[in-house]
């Protein structure tokens, strides 16, 4: 398997101009490590799968956001990607974590430092691009 920048209607690179723009080989080490390396030997990239994201792995895009928006599930993890509008500095990449008991995702981390500790904005007309459920 190769790594690739996504750009199009459902994705969009997350830097402007890719510093390595080969497209990088996956190697699973693990069940739950995964290493991007560049043929060139520029780069090795170690991804690591994080606890409670063994479930059901969706990714949802959203038909009526102004810009392309993804929202990406792992079990209890969640990703937001938005491509930034005319006006914003910034793409907005925020994660969070679906609580036990909680109907919201809080926003952990960001790309844009007013949303954290806010809820995940996940109130769009969400299409499913591809699901995948434990097990298939």
């Amino acid at each position: 398997m190769t790594a690739d920048w996504a750009d199009g209607d459902t994705g969009f690179a997350q830097q402007p101009v890719p510093s390595f723009p080969e497209k990088g080989w996956l190697a699973w080490d693990s069940t739950s490590i995964m290493r991007e390396l560049a043929p060139s030997g520029a780069y090795v990239e170690q991804w690591e799968r994080l606890d409670g994201s063994n479930g059901t792995a969706v990714h949802l895009v959203a038909g009526d956001a102004e810009t392309t928006t993804n929202l990406y599930v792992a079990g209890s993890h969640a990703f937001f990607a938005a491509r930034r509008t005319q006006l914003a500095l910034v793409h907005e990449f925020s994660y969070g974590r679906l609580a036990p008991a909680a109907d919201h995702v809080l926003i952990e981390l960001s790309t844009r430092s007013d949303r954290l500790g806010q809820p995940m904005t996940l109130d769009f007309d969400w299409h499913t691009v591809s699901c995948r459920h434990p097990g298939e």
